[in-house]
């Protein structure tokens, strides 16, 4: 898994004229996933695929629900 910074000094390495092969030895990673870094122009943020499964905790989400949603005054 590539970091923030990873993505950072690969495009800086990439912008500063050194090849793709070059970078993947320097960062010791494949070539594929340079070339993949390099297609985007910033990281892709993390997102959960779906909740966890909790099944103790089913009867008891609308309540934690309730005490982490701070009340609204209008």
């Amino acid at each position: 898994m590539l970091t923030v910074e990873d993505h950072g000094r690969i495009h800086r390495a990439h912008r500063d004229g050194m090849g793709i092969r070059e970078i993947a030895q320097s960062c010791q990673h494949s070539r594929r996933r340079i070339r993949q870094v390099l297609e985007e122009p910033e990281p892709r943020p993390y997102t959960r695929p779906q909740e966890p499964w909790a099944p103790k905790l089913d009867a008891l989400k609308p309540v934690i629900d309730a005490i982490r949603t701070p009340p609204r005054f209008e």
